[in-house]
Order: C-alpha cells, then sequence, then structure tokens
C-alpha cells in the first residue's frame, strides 16, 4: 500500500469508483406524488445543481481514495496534481500544479467552496 501511496494510487480503483457512482446516478427516482403537480423530469436541471453533482462526486472519490489508502492526506506538491486533506467531516481539495488553490472545501455534505473547472472534473472522472 505505502508502494501505490509512492507512485500515485492505481487507476482502475478509482475508475472503479467512478463507474459504481455513475451506476447510482442513472438509478430512476420515485415519481413525486400528484398532489404536489411536479413531476422530477419536468424540473430543469440548472449549472447550479450540475456544479453541486460534480463536486459530491469529486468529494466522494476523494473520500474513496483516502479510505483505501488508509490516511487522511494526498499529494505532494511536484509529485501530483491535487493534494486531498481531510479532518473528521471535512474534505478539502487543493490543485498543486501551476497555480496552487483550494478547489474544493466539503463539510459533511454540505459544499463550502466549489472551484472546479472542467479540466478538475474531467481528471476525477477518469481517475
Amino acid at each position: 500500500m505505502l508502494d501505490s501511496l509512492e507512485h500515485g494510487l492505481s487507476d482502475s480503483l478509482l475508475n472503479e469508483l467512478v463507474i459504481e457512482l455513475e451506476k447510482q446516478r442513472s438509478l430512476k427516482a420515485p415519481q413525486l406524488t400528484q398532489s404536489k403537480n411536479i413531476v422530477k423530469a419536468d424540473i430543469p436541471i440548472n449549472s447550479e445543481q450540475n456544479r453541486n453533482d460534480h463536486a459530491q462526486m469529486v468529494a466522494a472519490i476523494c473520500h474513496h481514495l483516502l479510505n483505501e489508502l488508509g490516511a487522511d492526506r494526498f499529494g505532494e506538491v511536484g509529485r501530483n496534481s491535487y493534494g486531498i486533506q481531510r479532518s473528521g467531516d471535512a474534505l478539502t481539495v487543493e490543485r498543486l500544479q501551476g497555480d496552487r488553490q483550494i478547489i474544493l472545501q466539503v463539510k459533511g455534505q454540505e459544499i463550502e467552496f466549489a472551484n472546479l473547472s472542467e479540466f478538475d472534473i474531467q481528471q476525477f472522472e477518469q481517475a
């Protein structure tokens, strides 16, 4: 396990997680009751919801990664693209290359800050 930490995590492990998350997202939600006169499909998906979905996906991948490593930190400047730190139920993801900056902060299930670029999202989806 320490060797995999030094050389980066296996892509297959992260790919399995992404596949499972996509399966969960594709499950149909139960239809809302007729008394509300609203069907979930009639509610437009806005960019805010899309942003939250991506942030939750990245957070889930990061928690899973840290659980697999048995650690609360991952990533080093010069070795990894991203740094992940967890303290209790708080999670922080930082971009370590280029302009080093925090791109995601989550406390419990609440997204406190998300500045994920399309590139960041693609990197975590492909991981």
